[in-house]
């Protein structure tokens, strides 16, 4: 009977054991969660500012002429201080001579940003065509340009990456 009584004490105490383990192991996979979504968000801010910061060093590479077409949504969050620094490096870059030229879309809460860039010395123009909605790029000196990839496709969608490319198609007047 005590082998018995034995092994019953040793097999629930096992069950216990067990039974923690599992507590633990789902607390554990909760947090786990929880920093995979904080890499995921930190992911996203250093790529989006690795965006701004190919788009001005491309700006800081022109000698002649910036050309743009951007949404020119009102910056949020850390977008801000970003959209400072491209202002001043527009001032800068017109102050050395280059024409930068942007186009954006014609919306009503897109002006504010169109006046700081042409406040900054650059050219806006407005368009009403479809396709300036979604397009984002800036091409430099006739040759090296730099386009915006959102995350995923669809309307309101911010540029997380940007990859420099060389438009051969295009042709300058």
């Amino acid at each position: 009977m005590t082998l018995e009584i034995g092994l019953l004490s040793l097999e629930s105490l096992l069950l216990v054991f067990t039974i923690v383990l599992l507590f633990y192991s789902i607390k554990e996979g909760k947090q786990r969660d929880k920093l995979i979504m904080e890499v995921g968000k930190a992911t996203r801010v250093l790529t989006r500012q690795e965006y701004f910061l190919s788009i001005i060093d491309s700006m800081t590479d022109a000698k002649d002429e910036i050309v743009g077409c951007i949404t020119g949504r009102p910056p949020t969050g850390e977008d801000r201080k970003m959209t400072r620094d491209i202002v001043e490096r527009i001032e800068k870059m017109t102050k050395k001579g280059v024409r930068i030229k942007y186009l954006m879309p014609k919306f009503p809460d897109r002006l504010h940003l169109g006046h700081q860039y042409l406040k900054a010395g650059a050219e806006i123009f407005y368009s009403s065509c479809l396709m300036v909605h979604n397009l984002r790029f800036i091409i430099t000196d006739r040759g090296i340009g730099e386009r915006g990839i959102p995350k995923t496709k669809g309307e309101g969608r911010v540029p997380r990456k940007g990859n420099r490319y060389h438009p051969r198609g295009l042709q300058w007047c």
